[in-house]
């Protein structure tokens, strides 16, 4: 029993701390999007208020216009 406490206990440890996954590096563009932040924000906020939104979860009733 002192021996699976000590294996399993050095497993959950080497999981806790992704041992077993590495992560892969994000390669970085230098170019922003070409839109302003504004631009973004008011583009999504139309098209989760627009009546073709197909998202499982839709905001109704909402005084925004």
């Amino acid at each position: 029993m002192f021996v699976e406490f000590i294996i399993f206990s050095i497993l959950v440890v080497l999981i806790e701390y992704n041992f077993f996954r590495k992560e892969k590096p994000v390669l970085v563009t230098s170019t922003l999007s070409e839109k302003t932040l504004e631009e973004d924000v008011q583009a999504e906020k139309t098209r989760a208020f627009s009546s073709d939104n197909t998202d499982i979860l839709k905001a109704q009733g909402l005084w925004y216009k």
